[in-house]
C-alpha cells in the first residue's frame, strides 16, 4: 500500500476537528481579551490626556482666579472688588473662546460666583469639590448631570470640567475652589484618535497572535491526521497479513491431511501386498512341509530327518507370523483413522496381547474416544510400537497404558514397563524417532523417560483438536 500518496492529501477544515475547535475557542478568547484590553488601555490613555490638559488649564486659570480670593475668610462673601475681578475674567473674549463657564465655590458648598448668575448664593453638596478642597486638581469629561450644570448643558457642546484649589498666598490654605468648563471639541478628537490607535494596536496584536497560533495548531492538526491515516493503513496491512497467515495455516493443515491420506494409501497397499503375496507363499510352503512330515512318518524315516523337517516347519511358521504381524501393524493405523480414538488404541493393545501372549494393564483408554481420526491413528501406532519394544527388551516385565486429562482439553498417554530401562532415552534409533515423528505430525509431543533399573515410560501428549501441545518439564533420563 502506498502510504505516502494518501498522506499528501490536502487536509480539509473538519467541523469538530482540532483546528476548528482551536479557531472557535481562540476567536472567542482573543476577542474578549482584545475588547477588555482595548477598553482598559483606552481609559488609561483618555485619563492621561485629560489629566495633562486639565493640569495645564488649571495652572492657567489659577493665575486669574486666585487673586480674587485673597483675604477671603470662611463664611465671607465676595467684596465688590473681588466680584469685579471675576467678572473681568469671565468676560474676557480671548478666554471665552476656550472657557465657557466659571464657578467659584466656598468650602461649605456655597456658590460665590458663577457665569450663570442664578446660581450665586445657592448651596450644593460638597462631594464634587472634595478632591479640590483636599488640594488636588480634579478633571472630568462630559459629566454634566449635576443640578448646578443647567447652564453648561444648554451650551450643547462637549465640555470637560476642572476643579482647582485656590489658596491664600499667606497661609497656603485652600479658601475656595474654582470650577471652569473648557470646550472639549479638540480634546474629544484627541481622545477619539487615541482610542482608534489603541484599538488598532490591540486588534492587530490579537490578530497576529491568533494567526501565529493558528499556523502552529494547523500544522499539528495536519501532522496528527497524517499519522492517523498511516496508522489506519498499517492496521489494514496487519489485518491483511493476519488473514494471509490464517490462509497459510489452513493450507498447512490441508497439506497434513493430504499427507495422512497418502500415508494411509501406502500402508493399505503395502499391507495388501504382504498379506496377499509372501504370506500366501509361506502358507503354501508350510502346507508342503506338513505333507513331507506325514510322508516321513508313513515311511518311518529317521529321527534326524524328522527333526530337520520340524525345524523347517517352525522357521516357516515363524516367518509367516512375522509377516502377519507386519501386515497387521500396517493396517492398524488405517483402521484407527477410520474409527474412534479409544477403539483404535484398544485394538492396538489387544493385538499386542494376542501376538505375544501377555496382559497389558490399561486405565482411562475410553477417554480417547473423542480424538479425531488422524490423532487416533498416530497414537494407536505409537502405542503398538512402544509395547512391542518393551516386549522385545523386557519380555517378563509388567506393561501398562494409562490415559489422563490435562489442562486445555488435552490428554496425556503413558506407555510404560518396569523392565531394566535404557541408558540413553534420547538416542532411541529409528523406531523411537519414528514414533516421535508420528506424534509431532498431529500436533502432539512425545517424551521418553528412563533410568537403568527403573523401567521406561513413553509419554505422549495429544492437544485438543486444532491445538499444539506445550512443552512440559522434562524428567531426568539418567540416574
Amino acid at each position: 500500500m502506498d502510504i505516502g500518496s494518501k498522506s499528501e492529501e490536502p487536509a480539509r477544515f473538519r467541523l469538530g476537528g482540532l483546528t476548528f475547535r482551536f479557531v472557535l475557542a481562540t476567536a472567542v478568547t482573543l476577542s474578549l481579551a482584545t475588547i477588555f484590553l482595548g477598553i482598559w488601555v483606552g481609559r488609561q490613555v483618555s485619563d492621561l490626556v485629560l489629566v495633562r490638559n486639565s493640569e495645564s488649564a488649571a495652572l492657567y486659570m489659577t493665575s486669574f482666579l486666585e487673586p480674587a480670593v485673597q483675604g477671603l475668610a470662611p463664611g465671607d462673601r465676595l467684596t465688590p472688588e473681588q466680584r469685579a475681578i471675576l467678572e473681568t475674567v469671565a468676560s474676557d473674549s480671548a478666554l471665552r473662546r476656550h472657557v465657557r463657564s466659571i464657578k467659584l465655590w466656598a468650602p461649605d458648598g456655597t456658590i460665590l460666583f458663577a457665569t450663570d448668575s442664578d446660581l450665586i448664593g445657592r448651596k450644593f453638596d460638597t462631594g464634587e469639590i472634595a478632591e479640590a478642597l483636599a488640594g488636588h486638581i480634579g478633571a472630568y469629561y462630559d459629566q454634566l448631570d449635576d443640578e448646578e450644570n443647567v447652564h453648561e448643558r444648554a451650551l450643547g457642546m462637549p465640555l470637560y470640567e476642572v476643579y482647582v484649589p485656590l489658596r491664600d498666598r499667606k497661609t497656603g490654605a485652600v479658601v475656595a475652589v474654582g470650577e471652569f468648563y473648557e470646550d472639549a471639541t479638540v480634546l474629544r478628537e484627541a481622545l477619539a484618535d487615541a482610542a482608534w490607535r489603541t484599538w488598532s494596536v490591540t486588534g492587530s496584536v490579537g490578530l497576529a497572535v491568533f494567526v501565529i497560533l493558528l499556523v502552529i495548531v494547523r500544522g499539528g492538526d495536519m501532522t496528527i491526521r497524517r499519522q492517523e491515516r498511516r496508522l489506519a493503513l498499517m492496521r489494514e496491512e496487519q489485518e491483511a497479513l493476519r488473514a494471509h497467515n490464517e490462509a497459510l495455516a489452513a493450507d498447512i493443515r490441508a497439506a497434513r491431511a493430504d499427507l495422512g491420506q497418502i500415508e494411509e494409501r501406502i500402508q493399505r497397499r503395502l499391507g495388501l501386498e504382504l498379506h496377499d503375496g509372501p504370506a500366501q507363499l509361506l502358507t503354501a510352503i508350510l502346507f508342503n512341509i506338513e505333507a513331507i512330515k506325514r510322508m516321513g512318518n508313513e515311511k518311518a524315516s529317521g529321527e534326524e530327518a524328522r527333526r530337520l523337517v520340524e525345524e523347517l516347519r517352525a522357521a516357516a511358521a515363524g516367518a509367516l507370523d512375522d509377516l502377519r504381524a507386519i501386515s497387521h501393524g500396517l493396517f492398524l493405523a488405517t483402521r484407527g483413522r477410520e474409527g474412534r480414538g479409544g477403539t483404535a488404541v484398544a485394538e492396538a493393545i489387544e493385538a499386542h496381547e494376542g501376538r505375544f501372549g501377555i496382559n497389558v494393564d490399561r486405565d482411562g483408554v475410553e477417554m480417547l474416544e473423542a480424538l479425531p481420526p488422524e490423532q487416533a491413528g498416530a497414537l494407536a501406532a505409537v502405542v503398538g510400537e512402544a509395547l512391542t519394544n518393551a516386549t522385545k527388551h523386557a519380555p517378563q516385565a509388567r506393561q501398562w497404558v494409562r490415559v489422563r486429562a490435562i489442562d486445555g482439553g488435552a490428554v496425556r498417554v503413558e506407555i510404560g514397563d518396569n523392565g531394566p530401562g535404557i541408558k540413553d532415552a534420547r538416542s532411541g534409533g529409528i523406531g523411537l524417532d519414528g514414533m516421535r515423528m508420528r506424534i509431532e505430525e498431529v500436533g502432539g509431543r512425545l517424551e521418553i523417560f528412563s533410568r537403568p533399573g527403573s523401567g521406561t515410560v513413553v509419554e505422549v501428549t495429544i492437544p485438543a483438536s486444532g491445538g499444539k501441545a506445550e512443552s512440559g518439564k522434562r524428567r531426568s533420563s539418567a540416574a
